[in-house]
């Protein structure tokens, strides 16, 4: 497991660091390639924090989420809210974090409190002995070591889990190597599934200990493997079409900028009048193809219309990511850096279960009648020579 850890967990740093690309959102589109950003002991920032580069240091105080990605994090202030880092190497957590962690990287440790739940995913993780998570932990790792106090849970999956701290709540693990030390606490019950049983200490643990044996068949093992590989490269598919995405649309903002930013106010002027408009679209076009491939004599134009219509799926929620990106930034002149957080955010949007099936399907429909209603408004003011979009009639 921990081989596999330390193939996969580069991939993933490397993607999400390339999606993150743009520099430090909260400055604009600068990067800060091979340099520190440090926020210091008597700075505090009220709201989000959201930045890339080589390190990222908090000394400071955030009282939102400091959400980040860099080689190396260090966190020695404190957040009021989340801490949500994606680091090449490592994350030291040595302050306050009020909310919750989510974090994947090399190497992480937790040396300061936090307040809530922590979610890991790493080569190696460690909870030292002043570390203190009062909530629970979820984590895919290669190494465990809790010296640690632990309030709630240890969930998850890892090659060796060393406990030798306090835990409250229980603990639910799939391991190769579990070792209990003399003086570790677990409230709880212990349930570990393993290739074999483990040699526990009863005394350590005050509720019951349960082995589960990890047996599976050739099969099995094959059809798991297969399942994980196709997952491997589903994922890496639609990493692949963000980026791609993230970098057409740069690239068409910089070609088309005026129209873009009409965009954002079409949207604020129309927002019902748009969706009405995209809805229609996207059911008519796929009923009008249908209709003229039955006719024979229409199957040239529905396939010219099937193109048209593809396109326009995938220009769709351009104009939505810009606008919404500039909401967030709070600086609508910033194109390229609320692009890419619009985008972001759209496609962490569209991972949500169920939900993220119709916001996908309403921001769609959305972007093709602000798409349509730009390109009205566009050739209106080139055919009149006018300098401003005129309205929609």
């Amino acid at each position: 497991m921990s081989k596999l850890l330390k193939k996969n967990y580069k991939l993933i740093s490397l993607v999400m660091l390339l999606v993150m690309l743009g520099g430090v959102i909260v400055y604009g589109v600068d990067t800060y390639e091979n340099k520190v950003i440090t926020i210091e002991e008597d700075k505090k920032i009220s709201g989000d924090f959201i930045g890339t580069a080589n390190q990222i240091i908090n000394k400071g105080v955030i009282s939102g989420d400091l959400i980040t990605a860099a080689e190396d994090i260090y966190n020695n202030g404190v957040i009021g809210g989340d801490l949500l880092g994606i680091s090449g190497k490592s994350i030291h957590v040595d302050g306050n974090v009020n909310g919750n962690l989510r974090l994947i990287g090399q190497d992480i440790a937790i040396m300061g409190e936090v307040h809530r739940n922590a979610s890991i995913f790493a080569t190696k993780i460690f909870l030292e002995e002043n570390g203190v998570l009062d909530g629970s932990l979820y984590i895919f790792t290669g190494d465990l070591n809790v010296k640690g106090f632990v309030g709630g849970d240890i969930r998850g999956g890892a090659g060796t889990a060393v406990i030798s701290g306090t835990v409250k709540g229980n603990v639910n693990l799939n391991v190769n190597k579990l070792f209990i030390e003399p003086g570790a606490v677990i409230e709880g019950d212990l349930i570990y599934t393993s290739d074999e049983e483990q040699v526990i200490d009863p005394t350590s643990v005050k509720g019951n200990i349960q082995f589960i044996p990890a047996e599976e068949s050739g099969i099995q093992i094959g059809l798991r493997g297969l399942r994980g590989a196709f997952r491997i490269l589903f994922n890496a598919i639609r990493v692949i079409y963000l980026i791609s995405y993230i970098l057409i649309g740069l690239l068409l903002i910089k070609l088309f900028k005026i129209p873009f930013k009409k965009t954002g106010e079409i949207i604020e002027e129309k927002p019902w009048y748009s969706l009405g408009l995209g809805v229609s679209t996207f059911i008519g076009v796929p009923l009008a193809v249908f209709i003229l491939i039955i006719t024979l004599v229409g199957i040239p134009v529905s396939m010219l219309m099937t193109t048209l219509y593809i396109l326009l799926l995938f220009f769709a929620k351009m104009p939505i990511a810009l606008w919404l990106g500039g909401k967030i930034l709070r600086d609508e002149k910033k194109y390229y850096t609320s692009f890419i957080i619009g985008s972001l955010l759209i496609a962490a949007l569209k991972l949500v279960p169920v939900l993220g099936v119709f916001l996908n399907i309403g921001l769609t429909a959305l972007g093709i009648g602000i798409i349509l209603i730009t390109i009205k408004r566009y050739y209106k003011n080139e055919y009149d020579g006018g300098d401003s979009f005129p309205p929609v009639h």
